[in-house]
């Protein structure tokens, strides 16, 4: 029997974070199963807490719905996450342009922030440096597609946080 059902406490959970398997480079057959149905194979998995119990336990969309008496916030975090996942996606079949200096640059405007970017991989003899901006990266990366997701999760968390600050340099 699961954790939840186990310590007979089915509400009076909390939303703690929402996560996407694949993100950990994890693929279908590898994912877990809901700790409160034992459903297999949840790719997002919605973390819980509850003040009564030690752990927080890891569940599906539907049974975060229930354990939380929220049909609205778990759906809404997964569906942002879903999204996010599509964006990544798309990001590395974006039109990326080889420059005269043998760079990879894209420059774009972001739909919903409406702010322009200019973005770019360095390549070296073994490894790859990216620049978001004017901002050049210090950390190096074995492959042009690690390079390429770097950048995208640094604008992701541009977007998330809405700034644009040196919190948020490339690294």
């Amino acid at each position: 029997m699961s954790v939840a059902r186990t310590s007979c406490m089915n509400n009076g959970w909390k939303l703690q974070d929402v996560i996407d398997l694949q993100d950990s480079g994890l693929f279908y057959g590898e994912y877990e199963s809901c700790e409160y149905c034992h459903h297999e194979q949840i790719r997002f998995v919605h973390i819980l807490h509850h003040p009564n119990h030690p752990n927080p336990i890891r569940v599906g969309c539907i049974c975060a719905e229930r354990l939380t008496n929220d049909s609205i916030t778990p759906k809404k975090r997964e569906q942002a996450l879903r999204k996010r996942a599509e964006r990544r996606k798309r990001w590395l079949k974006r039109n990326w342009i080889w420059s005269q200096k043998g760079n990879l640059y894209l420059a774009f405007t972001d739909r919903e922030t409406h702010e322009k970017h200019c973005v770019g991989i360095m390549p070296r003899e073994d490894y790859y440096k990216v620049w978001i901006d004017e901002d050049r990266g210090t950390l190096q990366y074995p492959t042009q597609e690690l390079a390429q997701l770097k950048i995208f999760e640094v604008l992701e968390r541009r977007r998330e946080h809405n700034v644009s600050d040196n919190n948020h340099r490339p690294q």
